[in-house]
This record gives C-alpha cells, structure tokens and sequence, in this order.
C-alpha cells in the first residue's frame, strides 16, 4: 500500500469513528431529554389526580358508601380523560379485587405488574412497557379510601418518543452517506496531491545525493 493509501485509509477511519460516536451521542442525549420529559409530564399529571382524589377524600368518608365512592371516582376519571383526550392518555382504576372501577385502555393490562408489589400509601411509582408495537408509560399509586384500597395507573403512549429517535436514525444513515462520500473524495485528492509533492521531493533529494545537481535544479 502506497504511503498516501494509508493517510487516505487511516484519515477515513478516524472521521467515521468520530462522526458515528458523535452523531450517535447526540440522537440518544436528545431522546433521553424526551424520554425524561414525558415521563416528568406523566408523573405531573398522576400528582394532579391524586391531589383531586384526597381533595374528596373528606365527603366520601361521610357518606361511607362503596357504590358512591366509585361513582365519584368514575366522575373524576371521565373529566380528567375528557380534558386530556387528544394526548393518548388512559387511565384505570381498580379496587382491591382488582376490578375496574374505571379503565378507558384499549390494550391488554400485563398479569405481572412488579411495580405494584409493596407499593406504599401515597408513592407513585412508573414502569416503561412495550405492548402491541406501542410503549406505554405506566404510573402507579395507591389510595385508601375508608380503608379500602384502590390502585390508580395512568398511562400515556410514548411510541412518538421512540419513532422519533428511529427516524433520527434513518436520517442519520441518510447525511452518513452523503457525508463519508464527499469527505472520501477530498481526503483523496488531498492526500494525493500532497503525497505526489513528497514524492518529487524524494526523488530530487535522491538525484542530488547521487551528483546530479545540475538535474535535479532544472
């Protein structure tokens, strides 16, 4: 390999693991700062939630009625998903025998839930989850309403987030082609017509080493 194949080589090498790192570091930074947002968002908007059940805690513990209890909750529920309706939002209510006092999902709850075992009084908790090609957000809290626990989960899709990253991506390949095609054909006729000089370069040192002063100032 000639010595100018080699800066060629070695350049090339040097700009596509620099550029692949660097445009990698910056699709996933700028996912996880997404990612980070909606799950801030979601966790917001359980908070909201939960601060209007408690707010209601007080008249239900008056009346003391199961079927009062869930038709309030089921009012709060239903303006809460009418107030959120275009931002792929779901939200389920359930008691202590895990029937729904309200659900609006349109997918199938997991069996195993890890993120509701020892769940406190209180903490909200959340679980990313992949379900029919979406990822679902879940949070979790538990609210005791005269003694009897209900479990709150609200959900947002974050599939968006995901398809987003996914398509950075193809764009990414896209601009890497364009990118390493046109930094090849500069790099070789950089290193070309650099290389070629240090090759005259040589071969007149050469010349005058051998005596040929007169050819090699001609």
């Amino acid at each position: 390999m000639k010595f100018w194949q080699k800066i060629y080589v070695f350049t090339i090498l040097v700009f596509l693991l620099i550029f692949h790192a660097a445009s990698i570091m910056v699709i996933e930074r700028s996912h996880n700062k997404m990612l980070e947002q909606e799950i801030n968002n979601a966790m917001s908007q359980h908070m909201s939630i939960h601060t209007s059940v408690e707010a209601i805690i007080p008249i239900l513990r008056i009346y003391d009625s199961i079927d009062y209890e869930k038709t309030v909750l089921t009012r709060i529920a239903n303006e809460f998903i009418h107030k959120n309706s275009d931002q792929r939002v779901y939200l389920d209510i359930r008691d202590k025998t895990n029937r729904p006092v309200f659900s609006n999902i349109n997918f199938p709850l997991p069996a195993q839930r890890n993120e509701l075992d020892k769940l406190k009084e209180n903490e909200i908790r959340y679980i990313l989850r992949d379900i029919d090609q979406r990822t679902i957000l879940f949070t979790s809290n538990l609210v005791n309403i005269n003694h009897k626990p209900y479990v709150f989960t609200y959900m947002v899709d974050v599939t968006p987030v995901y398809q987003d990253r996914v398509d950075q991506y193809h764009f990414f390949f896209k601009v890497d082609l364009a990118a390493c095609f046109l930094f090849m054909l500069i790099m070789f006729l950089v290193s070309r017509g650099l290389t070629q000089s240090i090759d005259r370069l040589n071969k007149t040192a050469q010349v005058i080493a051998q005596g040929g002063f007169s050819k090699g100032f001609s």
